[in-house]
């Protein structure tokens, strides 16, 4: 093989591509040549179907948002680069490819994102030995491959790199402009705001649950951070120019700057983006998110420090702040609104308000976002940890029968992580377990039992739907006289609820689940082999299989016994 080729493959965002071509040349420099850097370019973003849409206006519902800066390759690179480095995408890969199982890669190609995270130097070395493609992503390949290079010396080569791209005129203008414009300001702090597909209702990517929401940053957060920095020189940038305008205004100080007072009229989507960059580049400081923007203009400062906007502040503080300056923003575009008071949702949560105070959180959310499931979804989360389940099958009830198809699709939608929602769907499974007459009670809860089952990620939920586990677990259960006396008969009621209650779906696969192998596990504890030596015993009583099963439990006690000491 002597042809290698270092591919940049990312089809998101700018920012998240340049990052991803920064690696690309890095790779292609340290193992062959920078010659040997290629990469891909589609026009448009490519994200999980119509979960994120290419919003390319300057305004939405009378809100002046930057939407996306992706166009044509000649859009934003030199002829000559272009020459050298473009590569046709033929077999038409996009970012979401390394999570799937189903996508075929040409033969002689590894996918950097596809063999994962926390690996060697060493592991890497042998990928590119032994492979023709190499496909890359815009993540810091010193944290993901230990040993191939101190994470300063990393950051200090990707900055070498940038100096090779060779963008068109209009861009190149832009980077002097930026460099110009802030040498004229004196020491200055960036907060950057992250706003638009995460907040905005043009978008689902709002309903991802958690997914996004650390990404982008709630105005009153940012209005924390600038009461912080007073007495410093403060420059806001972010894509919501309406909202971060907003809170230039709500502090009306000579200290505080927004970038379009820098910025030159006219300038398209692309041009703000390198601008941005470099501006940004040449603070002392950046509060902001794992943005690729923000990320990327830290490796192109001087000595820049970075801090991320969500670790200024311990969680009650911020939900001190949330509380003191929600009502700064009554004029705020709905889907901001609805935003922040999913923040403090979380924060009232995580301080330990009384449920009913979070749900109303929620609740005042879906008044200015009434077609998103997302805190539908989390209202039923909160009353089912509370055991409200009364509450939780009439709220479904309503839901099912008014929006069941839109609600089912974002319960079950999937991103690059999988299931958004994973953590919720163990609450409606736990109660599967502890109501015996879920079925009939709660038929709309037991139907979003079902449709998780369904999903095959629940291994362990099934094998503790065996029966060997639940009489196990009983039997475990025995700590007194008069649970001994109890245990026939509550053996018996199990049993008989057993038979004529099954809820696991037909045709589901232990095997196939998500976590098969920690439920294998489950089968090796004490409580399910006590469940199988007592059925087994059942089974063969006229066998002598209950005085059999004495010599079984004292058998299983002593191999317990065994394992736990050492």
């Amino acid at each position: 093989m002597k042809e290698k080729l270092f591919i940049s493959v990312r089809d998101d965002g700018v920012g998240t591509r340049l990052l991803s071509l920064l690696n690309a040349m890095y790779l292609a420099d340290k193992f062959y040549d920078i010659k040997n850097m290629r990469f891909f370019w589609n026009d448009e973003i490519v994200l999980f179907n119509n979960y994120y849409i290419n919003n390319n206006s300057r305004q939405f519902e009378n809100c002046d948002i930057i939407g996306q800066s992706v166009g044509k390759v000649e859009s934003i690179f030199n002829s000559n680069f272009i020459k050298k480095h473009y590569l046709e995408n033929k077999y038409l890969y996009n970012t979401n490819m390394a999570y799937s199982n189903k996508y075929s890669y040409p033969n002689y190609t590894v996918d950097l994102l596809k063999i994962g995270f926390n690996k060697t130097y060493t592991f890497l070395l042998d990928q590119i030995l032994n492979n023709k493609y190499i496909y890359i992503h815009h993540h810091n390949l010193s944290l993901q491959f230990y040993g191939i290079e101190s994470n300063d010396r990393y950051k200090n080569k990707l900055k070498e790199m940038w100096a090779y791209i060779d963008f068109i005129p209009c861009l190149k203008q832009q980077i002097l402009n930026a460099n110009q414009k802030s040498s004229s300001l004196d020491k200055f702090i960036v907060i950057h705001i992250r706003s638009g597909d995460i907040i905005y209702n043009y978008s689902n990517a709002r309903k991802f649950n958690l997914e996004g929401i650390y990404h982008a940053t709630p105005l009153e957060l940012a209005a924390a951070i600038m009461a912080k920095n007073k007495y410093d020189n403060i420059v806001i940038v972010g894509d919501d120019l309406t909202s971060t305008l907003m809170l230039k205004d709500m502090f009306n100080s000579n200290r505080i700057f927004h970038i379009s007072d820098f910025r030159d009229n006219g300038l398209s989507n692309l041009e703000l983006l390198i601008f941005d960059l470099i501006f940004m580049s040449n603070s002392s400081k950046i509060y902001g998110t794992h943005s690729a923007l923000v990320i990327l203009s830290s490796i192109l400062g001087k000595n820049k420090i970075f801090q991320n906007s969500y670790s200024v502040f311990n969680e009650q503080y911020q939900y001190q702040y949330f509380k003191k300056y929600n009502t700064f923003f009554l004029q705020a575009h709905n889907s901001q609104k609805a935003f922040s008071l999913f923040h403090m949702y979380l924060l009232s949560s995580k301080n330990k308000d009384p449920y009913d105070v979070s749900i109303k959180y929620l609740k005042q959310a879906l008044v200015y976002d009434l077609d998103n499931d997302k805190y539908r979804i989390h209202i039923l989360h909160i009353l089912l940890q509370n055991g409200k389940l009364d509450i939780v099958e009439r709220y479904l009830k309503i839901i099912l029968y008014y929006r069941k198809d839109i609600f089912l699709s974002t319960l079950f939608s999937v991103s690059w992580s999988g299931y958004v929602y994973l953590n919720i769907f163990s609450s409606f499974l736990d109660y599967s377990q502890k109501i015996y007459k879920i079925k009939y009670l709660y038929p709309n809860i037991f139907y979003i039992v079902n449709e998780v089952i369904k999903l095959n990620l629940f291994a362990v939920f099934l094998i503790k739907q065996h029966l060997s586990y639940k009489l196990g677990k009983r039997i475990m259960e025995t700590k007194s006289i008069l649970d001994i006396i109890k245990l026939p008969l509550d053996l018996k009621n199990i049993i008989d609820f057993h038979k004529k209650n099954q809820s696991i779906s037909v045709g589901t696969k232990i095997e196939d689940c998500l976590d098969y192998n920690e439920a294998l596990k489950f089968k090796e504890h004490l409580s399910y082999k006590l469940g199988k030596v007592l059925i087994n015993a059942h089974r063969n009583w006229y066998k002598g299989g209950y005085i059999k099963l004495i010599f079984d439990i004292i058998k299983l006690k002593k191999e317990f016994q065994r394992k736990n000491k050492k």
